[in-house]
């Protein structure tokens, strides 16, 4: 399932099938950069969708060469309540994701005072979420609904 392509043709759905303009935000946090689409559904609630993606590769060495690649990409589907006339909201939604943490290992290795040579083997490991798509729950401020290029952030 490419990510990417299911929220760009979600995106051009909703604003087609949109009564309203559509506003376009953009966003980095720890969920990655990307961007979302919003649109208004009535006076208080609001509907975006975004995609964000980062990935990071780093090396380390210390007698032990360690390599990770961090790679995040999620797709999100949100809900935005703003009960009042200012910008604050409270945010409800599911977030697809495909993050994962690839580690390897290899090197000179000391366990309990006793040395170990791996220079011919390697450790390795990946770390990702145990569920593709997980609810979310936040609150923020800003409006992303609104017709143009919008600021907010959401915590």
């Amino acid at each position: 399932m490419n990510l990417t392509k299911i929220f760009v043709a979600t995106a051009i759905t909703a604003t087609a099938f949109s009564t309203q303009a559509a506003g376009v935000g953009v966003r980095a946090g720890t969920t990655g950069i990307g961007g979302d689409v919003g649109w208004n559904l009535a006076p208080t609630l609001d509907a975006r969708v975004g995609y964000s993606y980062l990935s990071y590769k780093t090396h380390y060495n210390s007698g032990v060469n360690y390599d990770a690649k961090y790679k995040l990409s999620n797709l999100n589907a949100l809900l935005d309540f703003s009960p009042f006339p200012v910008a604050f909201r409270l945010t409800g939604g599911l977030i697809g994701n495909q993050n994962k943490i690839d580690l390897n290992s290899r090197g000179t290795y000391q366990v309990n005072g006793q040395t170990y040579d791996s220079s011919n083997a390697s450790l390795s490991g990946t770390v990702k979420s145990g569920r593709s798509i997980a609810p979310y729950l936040g609150i923020g401020y800003g409006n992303v609904a609104r017709a143009g290029v919008n600021f907010y952030f959401d915590l």
